[in-house]
């Protein structure tokens, strides 16, 4: 393992380019509020878009991003892991592998004169998007154990904007010369292996003290919001919101985010869950944030699908497999494991239609999170026609950490996810994310 030290200025340069008066492509600025342009690797609109991928194999890549990310969620969430440390997300291989994330920003970093850089006056950096994420950060031109990547590094002698911190502004970092600074550990090379060229970063968006919305959290009320896209159309971009750029929409569910010490990351309360509006009555204590700070329910956009610990996942599966029967919805359970998910069923019969059912999220203070059976099932086409052949829960069963519940991204598509920090509460509503709402 190497370990590389660094001035603390990483954290600060990104905040003071993002709000500056120039914009970078389609990200704006506005009195208290910021827009940046989200975008998933399989939308056209990506840098790392493969158009010759097949609907199976980007099915197949996102369950690889969901394997890949609950494994670094087990380690992450397990109580020896809770407290808050100043190294970046960047020694765990998974944040920047190449199919390690479905998200990733577009954003302009430092302030350069014409010569350097035309028009933007920035760098061009497209950093991993990281709800989970503690820290802001990107490659600068003389790091000394790097990763490869397409666009230059970052420029720090030539960047107007740049600036050291003194040791007083960052209690926590060691000081030399009253400057101060952060040690990262690689991990023995594994962040360049597999990663891709066009990622340079990482944009963190917990509540630890360095991650972005804690950085820019009073210029922004401490509020941001983001609405993602169903997988299978990703033709237009969306956008992460901060402050003043967030519209407040009426009837939203609000659900309070735990706060405890050391509980950086996002968690919610799960009451029970019900399959067609149907509660289930499992028992709460499933979904329970343990005192030690174990288990509960977390949000991730990072994971592509939903995990269950293995007691609420068998509820589950088996009021789908009884609402299948009941409604006569001729299909029967897949039989073996040719399919990298945990519960699918196949038809009967050639194109038969199929309603299938929905599933709803009760949490705290009465929110509702319904998940529409197009997010709740991922549609295998049948052997080189278009009908369907498969139909596979987008919830898995977590046998990696048997206590943890996840709410991915396909429990989050086509919903209006407004977090605030400040209070500590989660407002969301359905919506169509495809498209842009007036600012």
């Amino acid at each position: 393992m190497s370990t590389t030290k660094f001035n603390l200025h990483f954290l600060i340069f990104t905040l003071l380019c993002v709000f500056s008066k120039r914009s970078y492509s389609n990200n704006t600025t506005i009195i208290g509020g910021l827009r940046l342009t989200m975008i998933h690797i399989d939308s056209p609109n990506s840098r790392m878009y493969q158009p010759e991928l097949s609907e199976v194999e980007r099915a197949n890549r996102l369950i690889d991003i969901s394997n890949s990310r609950i494994y670094y969620l087990s380690k992450k969430t397990t109580n020896k892991n809770m407290s808050f440390d100043l190294k970046p997300d960047i020694s765990n291989a998974p944040i920047l592998n190449k199919y390690g994330f479905p998200y990733y920003v577009e954003i302009g970093i430092g302030t350069f004169p014409s010569e350097i850089i035309t028009n933007t006056h920035a760098h061009a950096n497209y950093l991993k998007f990281d709800i989970k994420g503690s820290s802001i950060w990107t490659q600068c031109k003389d790091c000394q154990t790097c990763f490869r990547q397409r666009s230059p590094r970052f420029q720090r002698s030539k960047s107007k904007t740049y600036h050291l911190v003194p040791c007083n502004e960052c209690p926590k970092c060691r000081c030399e010369d009253d400057i101060a600074l952060m040690v990262v550990s690689y991990g023995g090379g594994s962040l360049m292996r597999g990663s891709s060229d066009i990622i340079t970063g990482s944009l963190g968006m917990n509540r630890s003290p360095y991650s972005l919305i804690s950085q820019i959290g009073h210029l922004v009320k401490y509020r941001f919001s983001y609405c993602l896209q169903d997988y299978k159309n990703l033709a237009n971009s969306t956008f992460l919101y901060f402050g003043n750029h967030i519209i407040n929409r009426p009837n939203m569910f609000v659900t309070p985010i735990l706060k405890r010490p050391n509980l950086f990351n996002y968690y919610v309360t799960i009451n029970d869950i019900g399959v067609n509006g149907q509660k289930l009555n499992i028992p709460s204590h499933l979904f329970a944030l343990k005192p030690d700070n174990s288990g509960g329910t977390v949000l991730d956009s990072d994971t592509a699908f939903n995990f269950l610990v293995p007691e609420a996942f068998d509820i589950v599966v088996e009021s789908i497999t009884n609402y299948i029967s009941n409604n006569n919805l001729f299909l029967r359970e897949r039989q073996g494991r040719d399919i990298n998910l945990d519960a699918c069923w196949e038809p009967l019969f050639k194109s038969p239609k199929v309603n299938l059912p929905t599933i709803t999220y009760y949490l705290d203070n009465n929110a509702e999170l319904l998940i529409q059976s197009t997010q709740l099932f991922w549609v295998y086409p049948a052997d080189g026609v278009h009908e369907p052949g498969l139909y596979c829960l987008t919830i898995r069963r977590n046998e990696v950490h048997q206590l943890l519940n996840v709410l991915g991204a396909s429990a989050q598509i086509n919903q209006r996810l407004i977090f605030d920090i400040l209070k500590s509460k989660l407002s969301f509503i359905a919506e169509d994310c495809t498209v842009e709402p007036l600012t």
